[in-house]
């Protein structure tokens, strides 16, 4: 029997309440917009009140990709889509939360912050980290960020 195919806004929904869970957890007001602010998943406050922050969440079912065949096979790096509307973006206070769901298993998910200004979008890479050098003889998948 074939398994479901995944829905794409599932796993996106997962990333967001996760993040939110994990950012409450360590004593942060963390309230998802559910779709209802341009660019924002999650808005982030101190319990004070005296500092805020926005998070656009971007999650995969796997991240982690591989290089190798067999034994030889060896994590390589982590990709995840972001497309060039968001990679574009430039506003204080923006923060990329990458979640890797790793396949949803037994093990929790990772999760990457990365403040906005170390997005950029470029035309060769669309968008990767600004501190990340591509190497001549490495694929890079248009519209992802590798980490």
């Amino acid at each position: 029997m074939a398994k479901p195919k995944r829905s794409g806004i599932l796993v996106g929904t997962a990333g967001v309440y996760f993040v939110a869970s994990r950012l409450a957890a360590k004593g942060f007001h963390a309230a998802p917009t559910f779709g209802n602010a341009p660019h924002v998943d999650i808005l982030v406050g101190l319990p004070d009140g005296e500092a805020t922050a926005s998070i656009q969440v971007k999650t995969t079912w796997r991240a982690l990709r591989t290089r190798g065949r067999g034994k030889d096979k060896q994590p390589h790096h982590y990709e995840w889509d972001v497309g060039e509307r968001y990679a574009k973006l430039s506003r204080p206070g923006l923060f990329f939360a990458f979640v890797d769901l790793k396949g949803a298993g037994t093990k929790l998910p990772d999760v990457f912050i990365v403040p906005m200004k170390h997005i950029r979008y470029t035309r060769l890479f669309p968008s990767f980290l600004k501190d990340y050098e591509v190497p001549n003889d490495r694929r890079v998948n248009i519209n992802r960020i590798l980490l």
